[in-house]
């Protein structure tokens, strides 16, 4: 059952799919991403505990993360194709998405806000014992418009993998989203998010 933090994730990703049509291809038509997906969950979840994938996110400065998440599904995730579970990311899993987004970017800690509402995705496959992550990221009102403009276009979108007893890497995102995750992810980790790996109508 599709809960209101993934239908609102899904909203997201489609106004970013319809600016992208609209603003850089002259296009008049909106192509919706026609499918359903969670919060922080089509790509891993925000929040720890009970709430909803996507539903919260780390906000304000953070300091380095030591902690690394266990493989041990939590009361929330959920079994996708091929056994990848759809899981709700803690904050310390929160607060190393957002240490390794700030180191890639050279963004300081200082400038950070943490993750937008409703996009952080989380997932863990079990036949590759890898750690998927994605989630777009905020900065201070009052950083430099040098950080503010590099964050634009998709610069403010991470997308991440971790092997477990690895490390996070971290690649960017692009406009439009879907041209960026939909390569990225593997297809058993877009299956649990509800994410489409392609739209029709926008070309790749």
């Amino acid at each position: 059952m599709v809960d209101d933090a993934r239908v609102s994730a899904v909203a997201l990703h489609s106004a970013k799919i319809r600016l992208w049509l609209v603003s850089g291809a002259g296009l008049g038509l909106l192509i919706l991403a026609g499918t359903t997906g969670c919060t922080a969950s089509s790509a891993p979840t925000a929040a720890s505990g009970s709430s909803p994938a996507g539903a919260s996110a780390v906000s304000g400065p953070v300091g380095p993360a030591t902690a690394v998440p266990t493989a041990t599904p939590s009361p929330s995730a959920s079994a996708g194709p091929g056994g990848v579970q759809n899981l709700v990311a803690s904050n310390s899993v929160q607060t190393q998405l957002i240490n390794v987004f700030a180191a890639y970017k050279q963004i300081p800690m200082s400038e950070m806000t943490g993750i937008q509402q409703g996009t952080l995705y989380y997932a863990y496959d079990p036949s590759t014992s890898t750690y998927w992550a994605m989630a777009y990221f905020n900065v201070s009102a009052n950083a430099p418009q040098a950080v503010q403009v590099d964050l634009q276009d998709g610069g403010n979108m991470g997308m991440f993998k971790m092997t477990s007893g690895g490390g996070w890497q971290m690649e960017l995102g692009a406009v439009p989203p879907v041209c960026a995750y939909g390569t990225y992810f593997p297809a058993g980790v877009l299956a649990a998010w509800a994410l489409p790996a392609q739209v029709a109508g926008i070309p790749c």
